[in-house]
């Protein structure tokens, strides 16, 4: 639970600066991967948490592929984000996150908002997704 609430509060704070900045703070996410690691070292349960952490390292893969496309702040985001969760949990964050950017994204175009060329800041759909997630259980 406190590892939850943890998340919520990291991804809420970078939500408002990606959305306002468009960028991570990489000083927060550190600070935040740095709690995270050490409640896994005092005994908070850390099975299969690398699983979840490679999420981040795919989503970075993305981010060269698609030269850019989806910014390496949020594969980095991500990273941090999986080391607190399980691997069902995290893949369901992904989901969730990934359909709603995909549901925004939809309407903004075809509401002429955005072109195809634009972007959305991406921070904000993994805490829609974690949110989700973490109701849904």
């Amino acid at each position: 639970m406190l590892l939850d609430t943890l998340t919520i509060i990291y991804l809420t704070a970078e939500s408002l600066i990606d959305i306002r900045e468009r960028r991570i703070s990489l000083r927060m996410t550190a600070v935040y991967a740095g709690i995270v690691l050490v409640m896994l070292l005092a005994g908070v349960n850390s099975a299969k948490r690398g699983l979840s952490f490679m999420a981040g390292i795919l989503i970075a893969a993305c981010s060269l592929l698609t030269g850019g496309a989806i910014g390496m702040g949020d594969a980095i985001t991500a990273a941090a984000v999986g080391l607190s969760m399980e691997p069902a949990r995290m893949l369901k964050l992904l989901v969730y996150a990934f359909l709603s950017c995909a549901a925004v994204s939809l309407v903004l175009l075809l509401s002429g908002k955005k072109t195809g060329k634009d972007s959305v800041p991406f921070v904000p759909f993994l805490l829609a997704g974690s949110l989700i997630a973490f109701a849904v259980g």
